[in-house]
């Protein structure tokens, strides 16, 4: 092994830039002498040892600011103190990172499930279910999200309509439907999520007014409502209920997949589970 490195080896061993290595000088990360003939810098053994911590450091995500603290202090306390604080980061991050994954693998699911299983009703087990009623909007929407996360930070709620059961077997259910006043009678907001990691028995649970579903038999399928107003594929949902002489055991749970673009023509998707006996 050589005892002495000129810059340009320096920075080919490592793969970073010249100007990398000056910048580390002029911080005083890595400060190696000069060569007094030529000025130029010669870097030892001891700093090609001392560049594979600085490395190590960097790729760990250590800022330039703490590694300088660390190469000038020489602390042991001080460095296990900027370790625990990036540790503390790292931790976030991963978090962070984590709520992402579970929000893009709950959507991707969903939008397979539209593209293979669209208007295709089943009875199936429901899963259990948790959710929280929305009085206003947007305000109780944010307070509901919060309540969430409370349980679980990396939580992904939905959008959720509640259709009531004991308008179904009215004369003139379609006739409300399309009446905004009665509609809304019939539909009520909340937030919902599948409780597949047990949050009824979490300390915080009792704190905010969830309310649980436990699994049950149901009618499961994915719907596209259009614009205009077209509720056909709910209606449906009720004729192929009762064609297949089922009555409703409670009320029906709409959760939101995808919304459309206003500004264009477009369909909303949604998740339905319909309990039943």
């Amino acid at each position: 092994m050589k005892n002495e490195y000129k810059i340009g080896e320096l920075a080919e061993y490592f793969g970073i830039s010249r100007d990398t290595l000056r910048h580390y000088d002029k911080l005083g990360i890595l400060s190696p002498p000069q060569n007094n003939d030529n000025g130029y810098r010669i870097y030892s053994r001891a700093d090609l040892l001392c560049m594979i911590y600085i490395k190590d450091l960097r790729e760990a995500g250590v800022s330039l600011k703490d590694i300088a603290k660390l190469m000038k202090d020489g602390s042991v306390e001080k460095a296990e103190a900027i370790m625990q604080v990036r540790q503390a980061q790292i931790k976030k991050e991963i978090e962070d990172l984590e709520y992402k994954y579970c929000v893009i693998e709950d959507y991707k699911l969903s939008y397979r499930n539209i593209i293979s299983t669209l208007d295709e009703p089943k009875v199936v087990t429901s899963p259990q279910m948790i959710y929280l009623m929305i009085s206003d909007y947007p305000e109780s929407l944010m307070l509901a999200n919060k309540a969430f996360k409370s349980l679980d930070k990396s939580a992904t709620p939905r959008l959720t309509f509640i259709h009531s059961m004991e308008y179904i077997d009215r004369s003139d259910y379609k006739d409300m439907f399309f009446n905004e006043s009665h509609r809304d009678k019939m539909l009520k907001w909340a937030l919902s999520m599948i409780d597949d990691k047990k949050f009824e028995e979490r300390r915080s649970f009792d704190k905010y007014p969830f309310k649980l579903i436990r699994p049950c038999k149901a009618i499961h399928a994915f719907i596209e409502t259009e614009v205009n107003n077209d509720y056909s594929a709910v209606f449906k949902l009720i004729e192929y209920m009762k064609k297949n002489n089922y009555t409703l055991s409670g009320d029906i749970m709409f959760r939101s997949v995808a919304f459309r673009n206003l500004s264009k023509q477009g369909a909303d998707y949604y998740e339905v589970w319909m309990p039943i006996k």
